[in-house]
Parts: C-alpha cells; structure tokens; sequence
C-alpha cells in the first residue's frame, strides 16, 4: 500500500493515485494543466486588492474577524463607483442645460 501522489491522504494499492486525485489529473487532461491551475489561482487564491479590502473592513468595523466575501466586496465597490460618479459633475453638460432652460424662460416671458 501506498500514499497518494497528489493528496498524501489515501492509500492506494494499484493506482498512484486516489479516486479524488484522478478527477484532478482528468480535469487537467481535458482542460489542460494551465487552465486548471487559472481556474484555482481565480477562485481559491485571493489576490493583494481583496485582501487588502478584507483588512481594511476588520480595522474599519473593529473586528477579529469579518465574514465577508467577494459579492460584498463587489457590492461595496460598485457603491463607491456610483457615489464618485454623482461627486463628479460635468460642468459643461450642467452649463448646457442652464442656457437651454434661461432660453426657454425668456421666451416664455416675452410671450406674456
């Protein structure tokens, strides 16, 4: 009997590897080993901008730990992109729409 290759859990006795491990190499067959190990960096390893956004949430809510995910990551974010949208203003549009609704009132006015 032999341990698994990959997992180093199973016991073995004809394969090297386990039922589990043998899933793996046929994904990684099939899809092939770059793919596979992509697919696994974008899901089970966090990158440097959420991590960072986890740590900030605990300082900022003063917790040992913080239950959220990447959906309130995503929901937090979009929120700060629509609030920075409303802060800026273009002013030219805004000039715009005041010289169209002056030309209107002024017409309005001469009308009476």
């Amino acid at each position: 009997m032999f341990s698994c290759a990959l997992c180093r859990n199973e016991w073995v006795i004809t394969k090297s590897l386990c039922m589990e491990c043998s899933f793996i190499q046929h994904s990684c067959d099939l899809y092939s080993r770059n793919t596979v190990i992509e697919v696994l960096k974008n899901v089970l390893v966090r990158d440097t901008i959420k991590r960072n956004y986890k740590i900030d949430m605990i300082k900022k809510k003063g917790l040992e730990t913080d239950n959220s995910n990447d959906r309130e990551y995503k929901e937090e974010k979009k929120k700060e992109d629509k609030e920075e949208e409303k802060i800026k203003i273009d002013t030219s549009n805004y000039n715009h729409i005041t010289k169209n609704m002056m030309a209107e009132l002024k017409t309005k006015l001469d009308n009476i």
